[in-house]
């Protein structure tokens, strides 16, 4: 009987410690004990007016970038009414761009979400926006608006051999950008957009 107890005993303390030992590696290749250390080779600064700028795509002649902008917080909450969303034109080639309502006068309801920028060979350009209606199927992911999730850019290089070198170019704990969800590039200028945040990153790149 006692054997038996021992054995019974030793099979759920080999149970327990084969469990732990896989939640303790998947905490860890999660991140979750890894010591953020923000860095950025370079400068940058926020711009505010939108309500976020989940998605950024940037012409590549002219420079100006479209910014999709949605009230997204309001969105996931019923006791909110969302503002009405908007593509932004933010002007890289200028020193001096203000935001600009690209769609101001669009008087249905925009929740933009993922953006496209079409070139035809006349050189007409047009931009293709994916709208999220709220009486449509909807599922957001949102955390407390207090908690602050880190943000990260990754460059990855492509060379003409097929080989590839990968480099984070940014981090940071959450501010002054939280949940960073896209990074588009014009030139030297870094632009960098959240899901939720009222403002984007205007960031120049050094080499």
């Amino acid at each position: 009987m006692l054997k038996y107890l021992r054995n019974t005993l030793l099979t759920l303390l080999v149970l327990v410690l084969i469990l732990a030992g896989f939640m303790v590696k998947t905490f860890y290749d999660a991140g979750e004990f890894r010591e953020i250390k923000s860095h950025f080779k370079g400068q940058s600064k926020s711009v505010s007016g939108v309500l976020s700028s989940e998605d950024i795509t940037i012409h590549p002649r002219t420079g100006l970038a479209f910014i999709s902008s949605a009230d997204r917080r309001a969105q996931v909450s019923d006791a909110a009414q969302p503002r009405q969303g908007a593509i932004y034109g933010f002007d890289l080639s200028s020193a001096n761009s203000q935001l600009v309502n690209l769609t101001v006068g669009f008087d249905k309801e925009f929740n933009p979400h993922g953006i496209g920028l079409w070139m035809a060979g006349d050189g007409t350009s047009s931009l293709f926006v994916v709208n999220h209606r709220r009486d449509g199927h909807f599922v957001e992911y949102s955390k407390d608006p207090g908690v602050l999730s880190p943000s990260q850019v990754i460059k990855v290089t492509i060379k003409e051999s097929g080989q590839h070198t990968v480099k984070e170019i940014y981090l940071s704990h959450g501010q002054p950008l939280s949940g960073s969800s896209v990074a588009a590039v014009f030139e030297n200028t870094l632009l960098i957009g959240s899901v939720f945040d009222e403002h984007f990153l205007l960031c120049n790149l050094q080499n």
